[in-house]
């Protein structure tokens, strides 16, 4: 009995965690040469034991501290300390950030974080 509960766990663990896949890493930060500036958004979204998290990090000439925010990766919105609130949306690849206070909208492209280049 405790084998049966075991497997069908693991089962229905794992078809929730593949039932998105929208997990991984979003970025847009560049280095500019000439300056050494960083500038740009970072995102990783990632399964957690409570529900999703979302790792944000805002680079403007230099990287900030990180801040973690508990989404729910298929409709993901949170409030930012000085940025304000914060609505995502996937678009194929792509992760647009809409900051609705301050009215624009940044693309962060799927793919390697910028501290793994």
């Amino acid at each position: 009995m405790i084998r049966l509960f075991l497997v069908l766990f693991f089962c229905f663990s794992s078809a929730a965690l593949s039932a998105s896949t929208n997990f991984g890493f979003y970025s847009n930060v560049k280095a500019n040469l000439e300056t050494g500036s960083i500038d740009g958004y970072e995102i990783l979204i990632v399964p957690a034991q409570n529900g999703d998290q979302l790792i944000f990090q805002v680079s403007k000439g230099w990287p900030s501290n990180v801040i973690v925010f508990d989404v729910d990766v298929n409709d993901i919105e949170f409030v930012h300390p000085t940025l304000g609130k914060i609505e995502v949306e996937f678009v194929n690849d792509d992760l647009h950030l809409e900051f609705k206070d301050k009215s624009f909208v940044e693309v962060l492209k799927r793919g390697k974080s910028f501290w793994q280049q």
